[in-house]
């Protein structure tokens, strides 16, 4: 039986097994075009954005913003 995750929205993700995600992994690094991140690289990521966060270029604070509030109406 495959191995299953159940995602936040309800969904059941279906894991690889070893020898399909060694195939895979083969054939990532196979392709020059789209190398995988090594360790370092990883290490050095850093998010662009957080919620609520202050931008370092323009110190404006950009909240995420969806849609209306729930509960009122609109204008």
């Amino acid at each position: 039986m495959p191995q299953t995750i159940k995602s936040r929205s309800g969904r059941t993700l279906v894991l690889p097994t070893q020898e399909e995600d060694v195939a895979i992994t083969a054939a990532a690094m196979s392709d020059p075009d789209a190398m995988p991140y090594t360790d370092a690289e990883w290490k050095a990521v850093k998010p662009l954005l957080r919620r609520g966060a202050v931008l370092p270029r323009t110190g404006a604070n950009l909240p995420l913003v969806l849609g209306p509030k729930r509960g009122r109406e609109a204008s």
